[in-house]
């Protein structure tokens, strides 16, 4: 079976590269203080934490995926922290929106016949509020025999369905402007109709 990452190659190495760099900043930083023990101590202190924090999170980005068992209704959840997901009950599959801060992402949710939530599992697509986790979702639905409910319009996460939604918004948007445009006239010629009939009348008096 195929192993479905749970970010991008460029959200991958974007994490990696902001990560090496900061780390190199905050040596700097130590390297700049090294005059004054005490305050290189606390500044070393909180770089080596916040190296931590980057590396963890550098380190999930990466291993982040997911892989189905072939022959069984299992997933293999792979991270920092593996495990396995049993989804014998599971009939659907959707991506829901999840916030964390002001991140704004989305999560694999498999529910079964009567919509109970069955297991939901993180993703780490940032860009575009994680709407590529989308396309994703939907081959992984496939792989595993699911039901794919869509939450998010193909043409938000698809350039070619993108730019055929911009035509057809253009085309409503032109057709809008026309029906205005002739109700604007037909009301103007109404108007000089009434005007007239009121004028006939006043002369047949």
């Amino acid at each position: 079976m195929k192993k479905y990452y749970l970010s991008t190659p460029s959200e991958r190495i974007t994490g990696f590269s902001v990560s090496a760099v900061m780390i190199v900043a905050m040596a700097v930083l130590v390297f700049a203080v090294r005059e004054d023990l005490a305050v290189m101590i606390l500044t070393a202190v909180g770089c080596v934490l916040v190296a931590a924090g980057l590396i963890y999170y550098s380190l999930n980005v990466v291993k982040a995926a997911v892989e189905p068992v072939p022959g069984e209704k299992k997933l293999l959840v792979h991270g920092i922290r593996s495990y396995t997901l049993d989804l014998t009950n599971a009939v659907r599959l959707e991506t829901i929106t999840v916030k964390s801060g002001q991140v704004t992402g989305r999560a694999l949710h498999f529910s079964d016949a009567e919509g109970k939530t069955v297991g939901v599992v993180p993703t780490m697509f940032t860009s575009n509020n994680g709407l590529q986790a989308e396309p994703m979702a939907i081959e992984l639905a496939k792989d595993l025999g699911l039901e794919f409910y869509a939450n998010v319009p193909k043409w938000e996460y698809d350039e070619e369905a993108r730019k055929a939604h911009e035509i057809e918004v253009a085309q409503q948007q032109k057709e809008e402007a026309k029906a205005r445009r002739e109700a604007k006239q037909k009301a103007k010629e109404a108007k000089i109709r009434q005007k007239m009939d009121e004028i006939r009348k006043e002369k047949q008096k």
